[in-house]
């Protein structure tokens, strides 16, 4: 889409009583939405770039709540949004970069076994409004309570 240029958007709506399945979770919605066009290429070259010229990198990754909820099924267990890649593409350019994943359930993360794995990976789940400053503390090596726990899943190593 350009300023100023029309754009003709159709919505196509059925009522619930019409689609049974919809139906059985008595709820109806319409989302409707927008994103910019961008060279992911480039972008993510450039988050190479930037990293290059960094001490250590420290990469967030994760779901999010258009990707993961407890109303509907995932298809896959990928990183949205070719974030693995992303990552992969930082590794090559920064070896000193951690990765933060912000997830609530498992997801694939291949960047931390084989060759060019990620030296230090951290696994946030969904903390919360002071999550930013729990992760800081692990980062940093600040706080009372040691950087361990269990996890409420099982993952694939």
């Amino acid at each position: 889409m350009k300023a100023g240029e029309s754009v003709q958007v159709v919505v196509e709506y059925a009522p619930p009583a019409l689609l049974p399945e919809i139906e059985a979770q008595l709820c109806g919605a319409v989302k409707l939405s927008f994103d910019e066009a961008r060279d992911e290429a480039a972008l993510i070259a450039e988050a190479a770039e930037t990293a290059a010229a960094a001490d250590v990198a420290v990469m967030f990754v994760g779901t999010g709540q258009v990707w993961e909820s407890e109303g509907y099924d995932r298809p896959d267990i990928l990183l949205p949004c070719r974030q693995a890649e992303v990552v992969q593409a930082v590794l090559k350019r920064q070896p000193k970069t951690i990765v933060v994943n912000v997830t609530g359930a498992p997801v694939e993360l291949p960047f931390l076994e084989g060759e060019g794995a990620v030296p230090a990976a951290v696994q946030a789940w969904f903390g919360g409004q002071e999550s930013g400053n729990a992760i800081a503390d692990v980062l940093f090596g600040l706080g009372d309570a040691p950087a361990s726990g269990r996890m409420p899943s099982t993952w694939r190593k």
